[in-house]
């Protein structure tokens, strides 16, 4: 029988290197780092399908049966529909083989075309949009090159999709948290989308060099930290209201580790990264949680056209995510919630010195402050369960 070694599961594909819009919190434009001016505009054709081919062998090698791709950017809706064609195809050999390969898009939604959203729903991708939050703070920050704001035509392609015929089951909107939406009416907004599928997402800038507190002292940042809080009572008002209604990973993936679930997400438990990024060079990078805070940051000198994946896999840091459980900062040990929280969301363990395994992340006092409410929020409940069993 073969033994379990942790291996890459997950491909997130640089597709372009460019963008139709000038998001002001951007970790691939406006932060640190400048890797785009130094690569492709365009990911060419035949690296997408060697990267496909390469994680399917690399998944069978470790004796996997199920692989993930998503395409990414820049606007990865800007890339060539025959690239996307040849693209699809590998998918589809692959998927005949027996692999099962779960492909997945992230847009801003301003540049789509029937003839691709025909051609993502005949190779069964998910579409996921960017929003965040209300038409007023969304067009705070996703703007577009010249200043102008995005909400109306996000939403205006979102409802074309539909109409297009895209289930909307397969469907999600991803939202950064924005602690100046009022909680109740962050949810009002969610809730009136044509979708029913939401992910608030930490905030990716914040590290030991640049924390989320600012100017106040860490002791009275940590008794009311700004994005748990927020985070913690728009939990509490969709419990309340919208639990039946709208669907939060966020908050689903949270409740599911608490209650035993090994579900792992790019926030939750933490036990190993397994994906990689493959940039419009061919090169692979490490996740986009280290862009943000320092030039190159991500960079490897590692080519997908000329190394194996296992060989990628004994990378320095690559090794390191791949075990991530191992390297539980010891600040963490007796931690209450260290099972969910692994040390906490890897941007925030990045920095101008790159990725410090051994420190937990600066966003602790937001994320405690969270898994502690949900915690609470949810124990009458399963201890229900318990009596009920």
């Amino acid at each position: 029988m073969m033994s379990f070694q942790p291996h890459f599961v997950t491909a997130i594909l640089k597709l372009t290197s460019f963008c139709n819009l000038n998001c002001t919190y951007c970790y691939m434009f406006n932060l640190a780092d400048r890797t785009y001016e130094r690569v492709a505009d365009h990911m060419p054709a035949m690296t997408a399908v060697n990267c496909v081919t390469r994680l399917a062998e690399h998944v069978r090698a470790h004796g996997g049966k199920q692989m993930q791709l998503v395409l990414h950017g820049g606007e990865p809706t800007l890339w060539a529909l025959e690239s996307f064609r040849s693209l699809f195809k590998e998918v589809s050999d692959q998927r005949a083989s027996g692999l099962t390969v779960d492909v997945s898009l992230q847009t801003n939604g301003i540049h789509l075309r029937r003839e691709l959203i025909d051609l993502l729903m005949e190779n069964n991708v998910t579409l996921g949009f960017s929003l965040d939050g209300p038409e007023k703070e969304n067009d705070r920050f996703r703007v577009t090159h010249g200043g102008g704001g995005s909400y109306a035509r996000v939403i205006d392609g979102l409802e074309q999709t539909l109409a297009w015929g895209f289930d909307r089951r397969k469907i999600g909107v991803l939202s950064v948290i924005n602690p100046a939406i009022e909680p109740g009416r962050y949810l009002e907004w969610a809730n009136g989308l044509p979708v029913k599928n939401i992910t608030p997402l930490w905030p990716i800038e914040f590290s030991w060099d640049n924390p989320p507190w600012g100017n106040l002292e860490v002791s009275e940042y940590a008794k009311t930290p700004t994005y748990g809080h927020w985070l913690a009572e728009v939990f509490d008002e969709w419990w309340e209201h919208y639990v039946e209604k709208l669907y939060v990973r966020q908050f689903v993936d949270t409740i599911g580790r608490l209650m035993g679930s090994r579900q792992h997400s790019d926030s939750i438990g933490n036990d190993f990264v397994n994906m990689f990024v493959l940039n419009t060079d061919g090169i692979i990078e490490y996740p986009d949680y280290f862009r943000a805070h320092r030039d190159g940051g991500t960079r490897t000198n590692l080519s997908i056209n000329h190394t194996d994946l296992d060989t990628v896999s004994k990378d320095e840091i690559f090794r390191i995510l791949l075990h991530l459980r191992e390297s539980l900062p010891e600040e963490c040990g007796d931690c209450l919630h260290a099972d969910v929280c692994g040390g906490g969301f890897l941007a925030g363990r990045s920095g101008t010195n790159g990725f410090d395994v051994n420190r937990r992340s600066v966003l602790c006092y937001d994320q405690f402050y969270y898994f502690h409410f949900v915690s609470k929020t949810i124990q009458p409940y399963l201890e229900s369960l318990d009596v009920a069993s």
